[in-house]
C-alpha cells in the first residue's frame, strides 16, 4: 500500500518496509497477535482477527470492526482488488466485500474448494489449486 509492504511477526508485531529496504515497526508490540489474514486496500489495513474482519488506519494505528463478530471464522483466504476485498470461505465459496462490509458471493457455493491460497494483481487473480498455480481473470 502506497509504495510500502506491511508484515506481521509470528509474535504479532507489525512493521512497514519501504521499497529502500527501510523498516520501522507500527504501533505496539504484539498488537496483531490474534492475526489470521492481512490486505491492503483504499489506505486501510484489513485483518481478520479471531474470525472477524477489521479496518486500520496506519497513519492513526486506529481500527474499526467491520461487520459481525465470527463472521470471518469461515474464511481461509483474502485479497483486494478494484475496491473490494474478494475471500474464500472453508467451503470453497468466493465473496466480494466493500469498504463498507458488504458482501455478495461470486458464483456457486464450494466453486474453489480447492484453493489454498488467493491473490489479485494486475487485474487477474492468481490461486494455488491442490499445489498448482491458476491465473484468472478478476
Amino acid at each position: 500500500m502506497d509504495g510500502k509492504l506491511y508484515s506481521v511477526e509470528a509474535d504479532g508485531t507489525l512493521y512497514e518496509t519501504k521499497i529502500d529496504g527501510s523498516w520501522r515497526q507500527i504501533g505496539d508490540a504484539g498488537e496483531f497477535e490474534n492475526l489470521e489474514l492481512l490486505v491492503a486496500m483504499g489506505g486501510f489495513l484489513w485483518t481478520v482477527e479471531s474470525g472477524t474482519l477489521y479496518k486500520t488506519s496506519v497513519k492513526a494505528m486506529q481500527w474499526q470492526q467491520v461487520g459481525q463478530v465470527g463472521e470471518w471464522k469461515e474464511t481461509i483466504g483474502m485479497t483486494a482488488s478494484n475496491g473490494f476485498i474478494w475471500s474464500v470461505e472453508a467451503d470453497g465459496t468466493l465473496f466480494k466485500t466493500d469498504m463498507n462490509g458488504q458482501h455478495t458471493q461470486v458464483g456457486p457455493s464450494g466453486d474453489m474448494k480447492s484453493v489454498e491460497f488467493i491473490v489479485a494483481m494486475d487485474g487477474f487473480f492468481y490461486v494455488v489449486e491442490n499445489g498448482t498455480l491458476y491465473r484468472t481473470k478478476g
